[in-house]
């Protein structure tokens, strides 16, 4: 992976390479290690869109398996569960460009996503992007699990007394 500046120098050396030489530029390790972290989210992306296909379809069946779950746990390094989680995520995501997108391109990973399609509106896309790839997802997940709780009390209260009391 980090190859050094002169390929003869392991043979020239008595078989030790001279790290001395080698230059580590840390930007470029960084830019190369977060690409590589990008295309493994957008991974996520690609196999929740290849599953939803399968399962759409019960291509699974063709296969020779009686459900999806049986040919997940049989053909793929993932549980049943995980799968599940993709195909659902890929469903919601279709109604959310921007935020497909971002997943897509792995901008958001899979758990950002999964809890983001929960309060996503078209509308606010942009900002809860933004907002995701600013805060760790324990973060996203308690601010998330805020604006759901205080969207019910906003419907309770909306709602009035009559709808507690059958009236």
């Amino acid at each position: 992976v980090l190859a050094s500046p002169d390929p003869g120098a392991d043979e020239a050396g008595g078989g030790e390479a001279d790290n001395s030489k080698v230059e580590l530029d840390a930007w470029a390790l960084d830019q190369r290690l977060r690409r590589l972290v990008r295309f493994r989210q957008s991974l996520a992306w690609r196999q929740g869109r290849l599953l939803a296909t399968l399962a759409s379809l019960r291509l699974h069946r063709e296969l020779g398996f009686a459900t999806l779950d049986d040919w997940v746990m049989d053909r793929l390094p993932m549980s049943p569960r995980r799968a599940r989680y993709l195909v659902s995520l890929d469903r919601r995501l279709r109604a959310l460009p921007l935020l497909a997108d971002a997943y897509r391109r792995g901008l958001v990973t899979w758990c950002q996503a999964r809890l983001l399609v929960r309060v996503v509106q078209p509308a606010t896309q942009a900002r809860w992007i933004r907002y995701a790839r600013q805060v760790t997802v324990r973060r996203l997940e308690d601010v998330i699990i805020a604006s759901e709780v205080a969207a019910a009390e906003s419907d309770c209260a909306a709602a009035g007394p009559s709808a507690h009391h059958g009236a």
